[in-house]
């Protein structure tokens, strides 16, 4: 008689998606904390509300920044996406802070976030190490920005915008009890995001803590 034994089967917690709260109010840290590095902020900003991937932030552009002063747009893919004007704020600091940066050839890069290479951009790998740095999981709050996005627009919309092209391979779909009072509400109209971020970035918003690394 033959002994079936199944191997254990290991999941990584990183891909499990953040609850919305903790989402939120990681993504509260990133538009308000002034200290933390600027890079970073923005980094999780484009990761915790506009599910983009490591790959896709890193190969962004300051071209893809489109800023006339009164509105601004961040162009993962098209159409341009709205930056709320806290996320505006945000970007534009950002990229005027790379005029400092300590190596001359990523002062004058097109990258958006240019690696120490000259004309290379930073590695997805160290964006990711830089978003773990303020605790950001970047692919468990991807996921769960995904997930707060499907409420809200097309399944189509949403692949494109977040440069997703194959079917994900979790489940997605919000459960009943990750829905709290905080939840903001789906919507036929307009962008999401921008009700989210204006919302979120009040400082009168109490934030739960917020974990670091190495803080248990």
């Amino acid at each position: 008689m033959f002994q079936l034994t199944v191997p254990l089967q290991v999941i990584n917690q990183d891909q499990a998606p953040l609850h919305q709260h903790r989402r939120l109010a990681i993504l509260r840290r990133a538009l308000n904390d002034d200290s933390l590095p600027l890079r970073a902020r923005v980094a999780a900003v484009l990761v915790l509300l506009y599910a983009q991937p490591a790959t896709c932030i890193v190969h962004l552009t300051v071209d893809d920044i489109l800023d006339d002063g009164a509105t601004a747009a961040v162009r993962p893919g098209d159409p341009p996406s709205p930056l709320p004007g806290p996320v505006a704020d945000l970007m534009r600091a950002y990229i005027q802070s790379r005029r400092h940066l300590p190596y001359a050839s990523s002062r004058s890069s097109q990258w958006l976030f240019p690696g120490r290479r000259p004309g290379q951009p930073m590695n997805p790998v160290s964006l990711q190490v830089h978003l773990r740095e303020i605790g950001v999981p970047s692919q468990s709050g991807r996921t769960s920005a995904i997930r707060q996005l499907v409420l809200q627009a097309p399944a189509p919309v949403i692949a494109k915008a977040s440069a997703t092209t194959t079917r994900p391979p979790l489940d997605w779909s919000p459960k009943p009890e990750e829905l709290g009072p905080d939840t903001p509400q789906a919507t036929t109209h307009g962008d999401p995001r921008t009700d989210l971020t204006e919302e979120y970035a009040k400082p009168q918003h109490a934030s739960p803590p917020v974990s670091t690394p190495g803080s248990g």
